[in-house]
């Protein structure tokens, strides 16, 4: 088998190649933003969008020759909510928490889509004393993943198509969630000298990112992540 050079040929009557339509997203959305008292924030946002004339890659054999092309044949489809709340408990205690729950499908193939979790949440809790010390800590949850989702024909041993895409190209990567933790201290040791103290993955948790290629079906079960990492600054203010 052969992979055919041409961009712009005919088989079985189709036009292969070429893509001059713009993508286009259709958005609608509602939302709603309530100050409840000095101390309760609340917003709500409801959101179902439409991606049109995307720019995908399609192939098609014909005589045992492979061609493979770029065209504006890729929809998807995003329906979802949005939510937040944030607190304040005094002038030194803050508190935000929020989500978004949304299902997208490749409308082309009918599936999930690839690299779109369902589910991404958040929280984040801040201290501030004075001028001289400032703590927050931060959440961040991701739901599974689905990996690259491969178009392309599955072959015999005698390279001729099966009819069957192969498909996801690894596992499903599970969800996570990571703690980070911030500490500014001002003045510190001297007037006008900050140190800055971050952990992010603070409890080291395992991360796993799905496979975006079929040259990287080699990682079954995704690419990992970063582990706990420290990150000291300390500055002057001039």
């Amino acid at each position: 088998m052969t992979v055919g050079e041409d961009l712009i040929d005919i088989i079985d009557g189709q036009k292969l190649g070429g893509y001059s339509k713009p993508e286009f997203i259709y958005t609608r959305e509602i939302n709603l933003f309530s100050t409840i008292s000095k101390n309760f924030a609340f917003s709500l946002s409801v959101f179902w969008n439409t991606l049109y004339n995307l720019i995908v890659e399609n192939n098609v054999i014909a005589n045992n020759i492979l061609k493979a092309w770029f065209d504006n044949s890729g929809k998807m489809e995003t329906k979802g909510v949005e939510a937040s709340i944030l607190l304040t408990f005094n002038s030194q205690i803050k508190f935000e928490i929020g989500g978004t729950y949304q299902n997208t499908i490749d409308k082309q193939h009918n599936i999930d889509a690839s690299y779109s979790p369902n589910f991404i949440g958040y929280f984040k809790l801040g201290y501030q004393l004075r001028n001289k010390l400032i703590l927050s800590l931060t959440g961040n949850y991701r739901s599974s993943m689905k990996p690259f989702y491969s178009n392309y024909p599955k072959l015999t041993e005698d390279y001729e198509s099966t009819g069957i895409d192969i498909g996801w190209t690894s596992r499903q990567v599970p969800g996570n969630f990571i703690i980070s933790i911030n500490c500014k201290i001002n003045n510190f040791l001297f007037k006008n000298t900050f140190v800055n103290i971050h952990c992010s993955n603070m409890f080291n948790t395992q991360i796993y990112y799905p496979t975006f290629s079929i040259n990287n079906a080699w990682a079954d079960m995704g690419t990992l992540g970063a582990k706990r990492k420290f990150i000291i600054t300390v500055g002057h203010k001039f």
